[in-house]
């Protein structure tokens, strides 16, 4: 038995199909090659704007430590801060006192525990929130419950001989760092 085989003019149709598939693929992949650099260009941009924010976080918190007094167990927004391309926010929110203070506990010294939070925008919906926690080393209050109570100063460094100078008061104390967090 012969088997009926293809002559030349069903190979060449073949041929032809096979060569329109492939130009159709590398047509297809032509026209969809400028839409996933525009979606690269797009996440490359969002990545920026994010590292953006996460610096704005960072340097808010920087210039809060270096630079602000906390006064207060209040609640208090202690920096707001725009630029050209971030916006910060850093509030603060009193956690508690730790009567056994480090060092000599008959000093008569707390720490006063305090939640720094940083929330920083950028362009293209970047957020970046850092958290750290401080505390002041400062004299105990007469009465430490009425501390856990809103409002209560966080009262000066007062040395023996000097007397008390209102505006003197330990320097924050880094306690712990909270690394970024996800966006919801």
């Amino acid at each position: 038995m012969i088997a009926n085989l293809p002559g030349p003019g069903g190979q060449r149709g073949f041929i032809l199909v096979l060569a329109l598939v492939f130009l159709s693929l590398i047509t297809l992949s032509a026209t969809m090659a400028p839409r996933f650099a525009a979606l690269e260009i797009g996440r490359a941009e969002a990545m920026t704007m994010r590292s953006v924010a996460g610096t704005a976080a960072s340097m808010a918190l920087t210039s809060v430590l270096q630079g602000t007094d906390i006064i207060s167990t209040v609640p208090t927004v202690l920096l707001h801060k725009t630029t050209a391309d971030s916006s910060s926010l850093v509030r603060s929110r009193f956690l508690g006192i730790r009567l056994s203070a480090r060092g000599d506990p008959s000093a008569g010294l707390v720490e006063w525990h305090f939640l720094l939070t940083a929330d920083a925008d950028a362009g293209r919906g970047a957020h970046v929130t850092h958290r750290q926690q401080i505390f002041i080393l400062a004299p105990a209050p007469v009465d430490p419950a009425e501390c856990s109570a809103s409002g209560c100063p966080v009262p000066p460094v007062c040395g023996e001989s000097d007397g008390c100078v209102p505006d003197l008061r330990a320097p924050a104390q880094p306690v712990s760092w909270h690394l970024p967090e996800e966006d919801t």
